[in-house]
This record gives C-alpha cells, structure tokens and sequence, in this order.
C-alpha cells in the first residue's frame, strides 16, 4: 500500500483559485484479503481523522483510529465500529486509550461497488466485495479524560473524506 495523508493542493476551477488539502492511497491486492473497514476525513480546520479496521470472520486483525487536530497526533489502538443501512450505510465509530475517547459518525452519499473474484485450485469459488463511499462526519466528540477539554465539529468545521467497506475473503 502506498499512502499520503495529507497533501497540500492548488489549482483553479473555471478560472477560480481553489486551495486545500488532498489524499492519495493506491493498494495492490496480490495476497489474502481479508475485509475491513476503512476511512479518512479532512477538516476545514486542517485536522485529518482515519481509522482502519480490517476483520476476519468477525474478528478484527488490527484496530486503529488516528486523529489529527492540527497541532497533536492522537492515536487509538482499540476501536468499534457499527454500521447501519437504512438507505445509505451510517457507521458510528468508537475509541479509546488510556487518556482519551473518540466518538464520531460517518453520513455517506453515494457509493460504487466492485466485486473481485477468483477461484482458488481452480474450483473452490470465494470473493471480496469492495464498496467505496464519499461521506462527511455528522458528529465528532474527543474528550482528554485528564484535562476534560473536547474537540468538536464547532472546532474543526466541515468534513470530506471517503470510506471503505468490504466484505467476504480474497484468496
């Protein structure tokens, strides 16, 4: 996988200057593969929020939500993530660590689906469904539990980041 999290951006749009912030991501999938959940929101502030939670059978293999607030990196290493479809999927994503909490949901509003197949020995059929969704956070709390001081939407401004959400198992 190669990522940049943040990058700075410039350009014009119909003769307008526009400026802000960008991401790049590319991942090869030339292993197993197994699901996860996956996400990353910048800020008008210049804060940049993203969690990663791949899973198997239910389990998660590797939990992490990291949070930029524009001056300190915060990073949590256990998280829960739920997600609800009634229409358009919502997941409501939750962290800790041993000085902090962070709760946050995610609102998307359109998706694109891909479904990689593959047949393993040539007969046993098995199959990854990759779903991609452009999304903002409709609700942000982190909380220092030392100093009670919390960080909200108020203080970040508006989201946009993109989302991922897979399921099955690729061999």
């Amino acid at each position: 996988m190669i990522r940049l999290i943040r990058l700075r951006l410039n350009g014009k749009i119909k003769n307008e200057g526009v400026h802000g912030s960008a991401f790049f991501h590319r991942i090869f999938v030339n292993m197993p593969s197994p699901s996860w959940y996956w996400g990353i929101f910048h800020f008008e502030s210049g804060g940049i929020l993203t969690y990663f939670n791949p899973f198997f059978f239910g389990k998660s293999i590797k939990k992490d939500i990291t949070f930029f607030d524009g001056e300190t990196l915060h990073e949590f290493s256990e998280i829960n993530v739920k997600l609800s479809a009634h229409g358009m999927p919502v997941f409501t994503i939750k962290g800790e660590n041993k000085n902090e909490r962070i709760n946050f949901t995610i609102n998307t509003h359109s998706f694109y689906s891909w479904i990689l197949k593959r047949k393993v020995l040539g007969f046993i059929p098995n199959k990854l469904v990759y779903r991609e969704y452009p999304a903002f956070v409709s609700d942000f709390k982190f909380t220092n539990k030392k100093t009670g001081e919390n960080i909200n939407l108020e203080n970040l401004g508006k989201s946009v980041g993109n989302v991922e959400h897979t399921t099955g198992f690729l061999l």
